[in-house]
């Protein structure tokens, strides 16, 4: 996904989408740069600017209020990271008051574990000269907002940290999609997408008739997407819309695209690498897995079986 941007005024936000004119963006900072017509009819105080293959909540009102009452020329979201794991990250070093005078990114030896969550907002006025003084650059196809906002690190501006604590994920490789999928699945999910009224994520709608659940069907904390039919046993997995799972298959600790017809075999990470996906149990999983599969040989023997019925 590209980026996601949104102009702030006072009186709430609009959110800019591409034209059907202009060429495929190349680049934060010139997606921006193609829409500075659009940005302008509104004639925003500040832009809000967000990766689009993160997952997350945010509350950025509260973090544009944050923006707006310390007068900050730019304000980048991070999370605290364990030391060992900030090497992988854009990394923000601070000042006691919570100023950034550095960006590193991805450095060997980090300074901090502040790693930036592509998250800004800016006053349009100082990210709409920035993008003026890089007009006439070959850069400024390319520029991203992580170098917009290191411009920002000159006299007389100033950028400043958000600290964010919750759950975040960069999805933009097969296995962190994997893992945030496992994320939404068990009773305390790592990402609970339901929560708290007003906090909870709704999915397009497919307008794909309800799933049918076969009496010869298993399903063990999971989730079934609308149009599908299940037959067979579906265990910590996320199914998409329109799948079939056969009478015998297994599924289990996968994801599974949408429109996937699966018959009389055993899907399984471990085993099938999910072209190229590869992955390894901790102790506490690889307990937790055994417990689910002793669940489950009892429930074929018949005690305290959890099966579908179908109508």
């Amino acid at each position: 996904m590209g980026p996601q941007l949104f102009a702030r005024r006072r009186a709430g936000a609009a959110a800019l989408r591409q034209s059907k004119n202009s060429e495929w963006y190349k680049g934060t900072a010139n997606a921006i740069y193609q829409n500075i017509g659009f940005i302008q009819r509104y004639n925003p105080d500040n832009v809000l600017i967000l990766s689009g293959d993160h997952i997350y909540k945010m509350d950025y009102a509260a973090m544009l209020k944050f923006h707006e009452s310390m007068e900050s020329d730019c304000t980048i979201a991070v999370r605290d990271v364990p030391l060992k794991e900030a090497s992988r990250f854009g990394i923000m070093n601070t000042r006691e008051d919570g100023s950034i005078y550095e960006f590193e990114e991805k450095p060997k030896h980090p300074k901090s574990t502040n790693a930036s969550m592509g998250i800004y907002v800016f006053k349009w006025s100082v990210l709409k000269e920035f993008l003026r003084r890089m007009k006439l650059t070959p850069r400024a196809k390319t520029t991203s907002a992580r170098t917009s906002s290191r411009r920002c690190f000159i006299p007389g501006t100033g950028c400043l940290l958000y600290q964010f604590d919750g759950y975040w994920k960069d999805v933009g490789t097969i296995s962190s999609l994997w893992e945030a999928n496992m994320d939404l699945l068990g009773k305390h999910p790592a990402f609970d997408i339901y929560g708290p009224e007003g906090h909870k994520i709704y999915a397009r709608n497919a307008t794909k008739p309800a799933s049918y659940i076969a009496k010869s069907a298993e399903l063990h904390e999971s989730f079934v997407a609308d149009g599908c039919e299940i037959f067979g046993m579906i265990d910590h997995s996320v199914i998409s819309t329109g799948c079939t799972v056969g009478k015998g298959a297994e599924v289990i600790d996968s994801v599974i695209m949408p429109d996937v017809v699966i018959e009389k075999r055993r899907i399984h990470p471990q085993r099938d690498h999910c072209r190229g996906l590869r992955y390894s149990r901790g102790g506490e999983d690889r307990r937790r897995h055994r417990k689910r599969r002793a669940a489950h040989q009892r429930h074929r023997q018949g005690e305290g079986n959890f099966r579908g019925h179908g109508h």
